[in-house]
């Protein structure tokens, strides 16, 4: 257990009139929770990457699929071409996607964080889930937030291997590294229907979710 839990289980428990927690009360607790099955999850039936692509379609997000990271480029350039989107995209300092052959694709990639001229973005997803069609980002210079909310339309690279059964299938992948200030569940583009139950997209970050599935 971390100094700063502690401190504050131990503040807790004064506050309460309790003391410390005996050595053998405290071995039972983390027994217990070891052996916790967790929450009950619904019971999703048939192909994971199929029931994860409807899921997100049915959220407003487009979905293509490529045979491999080298299509990532041409995959790009024809959903840009397809809505007369601009050439030009920002992508954060994430190797697996500046790697990629973008000289052939006749796209402008830079790298770095969204600014108010950039209309699209590039990301990949640390991981997504099938449950709820969305796809994970982490803060940090692979992908910086910002870039998640300014540009018009956010594109995200989504490996096959990255999709999870769950939301808490995501969140047992994401603490097997340290978790950044930041997490985005992003399902679908933004929306809001406050303004008289019309549903708006756009309101406060992309209009458009693009996701390229790699197998």
């Amino acid at each position: 257990m971390s100094s700063a839990r502690s401190a504050i289980l131990a503040a807790l428990r004064a506050s309460l009139g309790r003391g410390p927690v005996e050595p053998v009360t405290a071995r039972a607790l983390e027994q217990r929770l070891a052996a916790s099955h967790g929450a009950p999850r619904p019971a999703l039936e048939g192909d994971l990457l199929a029931r994860f692509r409807a899921k997100a379609e049915k959220a407003a997000a487009s979905v293509v699929e490529v045979a491999g990271p080298e299509a990532v480029p041409a995959a790009v350039a024809a959903y840009l071409k397809e809505g007369s989107w601009p050439t030009q995209l920002v992508c954060g300092e994430d190797s697996f996607l500046t790697a990629l052959p973008w000289d052939a694709s006749g796209l402008a990639v830079h790298t770095g964080s969204a600014d108010a001229d950039d209309r699209v973005s590039l990301a990949r997803a640390r991981t997504a889930v099938a449950e709820t069609g969305s796809v994970v980002l982490l803060s940090g210079p692979v992908a910086p937030t910002r870039s998640n909310f300014l540009p018009e339309v956010q594109i995200v690279v989504v490996e096959h291997g990255a999709v999870v059964v769950h939301l808490e299938d995501a969140w047992t992948r994401l603490r097997e590294a340290p978790l950044p200030r930041a997490v985005n569940f992003i399902t679908g583009p933004s929306r809001t229907a406050d303004i008289e139950q019309t549903l708006q997209l756009g309101a406060h970050g992309p209009r458009h979710l693009h996701l390229i599935l790699v197998s």
